[in-house]
């Protein structure tokens, strides 16, 4: 019985994440690719030169990618090679039909490098793994006993008023709205930032937010009279 595409797939990924610890990677530091402009090294990768693709993913775009798996996105706990593993397959999917794609600039006609793009690839794939992870987590406080002393009664308000409001966010239909929230609200992160990862402009992420903060103040007064 024959391999299927999507283990196909995997196993590629997976030789060409050791591609990157093995002699690819000292091929690629004489600067073999360095003088090659975005659209030909896409060029090269399509053709199917894995060097080029071990440049432009541990090279080119590393110390982002090291960036969003260390520090922006630690708690998802996702190893650099992972999500290298993970971009190759996504990436080269019918022809490498996303890198294909690239066209120099997003989508307010501003120039924007091939390091940028990927990068913000990235960050939506794993963006979408943490939004994932936050709608499976039980947002459920630990039960105290009444006479704990050290359990001040305002402090356990603050702790289910807090619940409360991420239960309410994550029950929000829109998909957008919700992301804006925890983006922006939960995680404290720039607008265009924010704007970046939902790929809108930081305009749009003030009117949704606007209109999130409006469904969610609705919600919780609804939960409030339902529990009165």
């Amino acid at each position: 019985m024959s391999p299927s595409p999507v283990c196909e797939k995997a196993d590629a990924g997976w030789r060409f994440i050791h591609s990157l610890s093995g002699k690819n990677v000292a091929i690629t530091k004489h600067n073999k690719y360095c003088h090659l402009n975005d659209k030909e090294l896409i060029t090269a990768i399509v053709q199917g030169d894995q060097e080029a693709a071990v440049y432009l993913f541990n090279e080119k775009c590393g110390s982002r990618l090291k960036y969003l798996t260390s520090i922006r996105f630690r708690t998802l706990q996702i190893e650099f090679e992972e999500l290298v593993n993970e971009l190759f397959i996504a990436l080269s999917e019918h022809d490498w039909k996303a890198l294909r794609a690239f066209a120099g600039h997003n989508q307010a006609r501003q120039p924007c490098r091939l390091e940028n793009y990927i990068s913000l690839i990235a960050s939506r794939r794993l963006y979408k793994k943490m939004d994932q992870a936050v709608k499976e987590t039980a947002w459920i406080l630990p039960l105290y006993e009444e006479e704990d002393p050290q359990i001040p009664d305002e402090a356990a308000e603050r702790e289910q008023l807090a619940s409360d409001v991420l239960q309410a966010i994550m029950a929000m239909r829109n998909p957008i709205e919700r992301a804006v929230l925890l983006l922006y609200k939960i995680e404290g992160r720039d607008v265009h930032e924010v704007a970046a990862i939902l790929n809108t402009s930081p305009g749009n992420v003030y009117t949704h937010c606007s209109r999130a903060l409006a469904t969610l103040r609705t919600a919780l007064l609804k939960a409030e009279d339902d529990h009165a």
